[in-house]
């Protein structure tokens, strides 16, 4: 059973996540038109919502302003100070809404507000890594790659004591361990043929996105586990919906653009 749904993942990942995956990286008009598809299903997914057609329409806004962001809004006046604190105060308030039980918690309509703005947000710093370094996009994609499967392949094949039962209980921390150590290595590898910069830095910064890919992926478990949802949907077989796929990647994005191409200006 663990072969055949790691086969699965095999599956979607090269019939379905690369050939987009590729055509993103390599065309800008594409990006847009790929990346606002990306927000529409991420918001879509993400909105706590039972009627499927008011979040449709609450999706295709959140997609619509992603373009309209980019086109009429100079790419200086969304890289500003105020943007990026705008940026982390809104991820912070999705993950203590979405997570945590009471303190933090707000309205309902609330809630799906954050959704929209998160799913913008999060699609907007992909666009920003997109025009700024194309190839940062790929690694970023690498890593939470790798952290995910190596996670999955040895949590089944080693896994014995249970990472977190009450979010998610099918992960170990075998297969965390399995899951960090393999992206920092394959990350920090790829980085070294890729940079100049030194290895220690590398490997430092290396281990700072594996541990947001990690902590990503158990954020939106923790949000399943809160809905008492199984996936998130079902557009990728053996492995549920987007959010269900993309995850470990979500903040990592925002991590990246920060450290990778603001702070170190690659």
């Amino acid at each position: 059973m663990a072969r055949s749904n790691l086969s699965l993942r095999i599956f979607s990942a090269i019939f379905i996540m690369l050939p987009i995956i590729f055509l993103t990286w390599y065309n800008y008009i594409f990006a847009m038109i790929s990346i606002c598809m990306f927000c529409i299903i991420l918001c879509f997914e993400l909105l706590d919502l039972e009627k499927k057609y008011n979040k449709l329409i609450y999706s295709i806004i959140s997609g619509i302003a992603l373009l309209l962001i980019f086109q009429f809004i100079s790419i200086p006046n969304i890289k500003s100070n105020y943007y990026y604190i705008y940026s982390v105060l809104l991820v912070i308030f999705f993950v203590l809404n979405n997570t945590m039980k009471t303190k933090y918690k707000f309205s309902h309509s609330t809630k799906n507000v954050f959704s929209v703005l998160f799913s913008n947000n999060i699609a907007s710093y992909i666009l920003l890594i997109i025009r700024s370094n194309t190839d940062i996009f790929l690694y970023v994609i690498l890593i939470s790659s790798v952290s995910d499967s190596s996670a999955f392949a040895f949590g089944k094949i080693f896994g014995k004591h249970k990472l977190a039962k009450n979010i998610s209980p099918g992960k170990t921390i075998e297969g965390a361990i399995g899951g960090f150590v393999s992206s920092v290595i394959i990350g920090s590898t790829v980085s070294l043929l890729m940079t100049q910069i030194s290895t220690l830095t590398i490997v430092f910064y290396n281990f700072i996105f594996a541990f947001i890919a990690q902590f990503g992926d158990l954020v939106f478990s923790k949000i399943k586990r809160n809905r008492n949802i199984k996936d998130y949907g079902s557009i990728l077989p053996g492995h549920g919906g987007l959010v269900d796929r993309v995850d470990s990647s979500l903040f990592l994005f925002v991590i990246s653009y920060f450290i990778l191409i603001e702070w170190l200006k690659l």
